[in-house]
């Protein structure tokens, strides 16, 4: 659905954060490099909001990229993150209707540091 139709049906919540509707194509695929870089942008834009609470309702397959672009980070000790990162953790399947929370940390610069 469009973003606008979106914010008309759900007045009370903020939709600034995502791209406009044209961005999305639903006949065309994505694989999981094209997801896995779309999380990282994601991360990346969500460091430039003021907002200290966001919500994030996505699919399975954007969740498990994204866990990638951090499990990557922490590889390289550009973050910390207080999960555990042995080979089982690192392939878990997110679950259908799966609530998870995670508390992200940007430094001064806006790089993410953290995610606990």
């Amino acid at each position: 659905r469009p973003t606008a139709d979106l914010a008309a049906a759900f007045p009370h919540v903020s939709f600034t954060i995502l791209p406009e509707a044209s961005e999305f194509t639903p006949n065309k695929r994505e694989d999981n490099d094209a997801v896995k870089t779309r999380a990282a942008a994601f991360l990346s834009t969500l460091a430039s909001h003021s907002e200290t609470n966001v919500a994030v309702v996505t699919h399975k397959g954007f969740l498990r990229e994204m866990r990638h672009v951090l499990v990557g980070a922490a590889d390289k000790g550009d973050i910390h993150v207080d999960f555990d990162l042995d080979d089982k953790q690192r392939s878990a399947v997110f679950g259908n209707a799966e609530v998870r929370v995670v508390e992200f940390e940007w430094d001064q610069a806006g790089a993410l540091v953290s995610a606990v």
